[in-house]
């Protein structure tokens, strides 16, 4: 179950698909229960894979920030009822009613832990503090009902400790991404259909254009870089700070490109463009978008905040304070000017994306719901 699963750039989306794919390879069935999306929000191709189902429940056609609010559906209750476990990644509208609904049918709940809710809501809605603690006590208490955790970096550990999750019930799983083969052809259509000229370095955001990703910042930090003769700077995804970015490029004449959403096609040819991914976001060090990266040798550049056993200083260029766009701009001066350390920093990146393999993914998977078979 999960908030959020249609075709956007998203860690949420990633997460998703490859779980999906991991039960299904191991025997299982998986049924994805997600919001209906409006196409009039988002248009795009939807995937089917063959041996995974999918459930969409109705929602306000209306989204807040992004999120959407959701309704159940008579499918949908026939899915709790019926399944062996229910896995929700991150807890949303969708999570907390079916888990209201799951105390009649009793059914072990698994939680993927990929949000901070406590960051979300002061940063996304901007509650006020009263708001905010209330919702922490709400999500505190849904989150004691949890059979288990699944945790993929040192942040969602200690967010887990912060909803008085029991130590003993987690277990870590990494982020996973599968490095796709490279067209050249493709990756010549693109540079030419965004207008990077060949030799050119590139600097990359790729996500949500969103206040926890800190877009503003990051927007600025390319604008900087994109003044300079031989660089290109890209911005690929969408979101609502999307329109007024690309409002800012057309009255200020800048040079930042701004994508909005693009093919998964196009993904590989994008990475092996960039030479880093700028991406200090507010709540994370690592994400989907990341682990993506280096499979391409693409240097991160991250929030500096949470030490992951996959990131090293030798492969990702760490900011200690990410709205300081003077500490981001330094940094990335100081290793994207330097050719010897930039290539060596990009090969280095192979040790990292070798953490976050397919196989090692679907067989923790594979052997938690096994646990749960057992217990039956």
């Amino acid at each position: 179950m999960t908030d959020t699963y249609y075709p956007i750039y998203d860690g949420v989306v990633r997460f998703v698909e490859y779980l999906a794919k991991a039960l299904r390879d191991y025997g299982h069935t998986p049924i994805i229960i997600a919001p209906r999306i409006p196409s009039l929000f988002y248009k795009g191709d939807e995937r089917h894979e063959p041996g995974i189902g999918q459930i969409r429940v109705p929602v306000l056609p209306v989204p807040i920030k992004e999120y959407f609010a959701t309704f159940p559906s008579p499918r949908m209750l026939v899915a709790l009822k019926s399944c062996d476990l229910i896995i929700i990644n991150s807890l949303s509208w969708t999570s907390i009613y079916a888990m209201g609904i799951n105390k009649l049918f009793k059914k072990p709940v698994y939680q993927f832990v990929h949000h901070d809710e406590f960051e979300l809501a002061r940063l996304v809605f901007k509650f006020s503090k009263p708001v905010v603690d209330f919702f922490m006590g709400l999500v505190t208490h849904l989150t004691l009902s949890m059979d288990r955790y699944a945790i993929a970096t040192n942040k969602f550990y200690e967010k887990t400790l912060r909803f008085h999750g029991d130590p003993k019930k987690i277990f870590r799983v990494p982020f996973v991404y599968e490095k796709q083969d490279v067209d050249e052809k493709l990756i010549e259509e693109f540079r030419q259909t965004v207008g990077i000229p060949k030799g050119n370095k590139v600097l990359l955001y790729l996500g949500r254009l969103a206040n926890e990703k800190n877009t503003p910042v990051v927007f600025e930090v390319l604008k900087h870089f994109s003044e300079i003769p031989g660089i290109s700077c890209l911005m690929v995804g969408r979101g609502y700070h999307l329109q007024p970015l690309r409002d800012r490029v057309k009255k200020e004449k800048l040079k930042v490109i701004l994508t909005g959403r693009l093919h998964d096609k196009f993904l590989p040819a994008v990475y092996t463009l960039a030479d880093m991914l700028v991406t200090p976001t507010f709540h994370e060090t690592l994400c989907f978008t990341v682990v993506e990266a280096l499979n391409y040798h693409t240097v991160p550049v991250v929030n500096g905040r949470y030490h992951e056993p996959s990131l090293t200083e030798e492969n990702t260029i760490f900011i200690k304070d990410i709205t300081d766009k003077d500490e981001i701009i330094d940094k990335i001066s100081n290793v994207l000017f330097n050719e010897e350390k930039l290539a060596q920093m990009q090969k280095n990146t192979e040790t990292a994306a070798a953490y976050h393999s397919y196989e090692s993914f679907a067989k923790i998977w594979a052997e938690e719901v096994a646990k749960v078979k057992q217990k039956e």
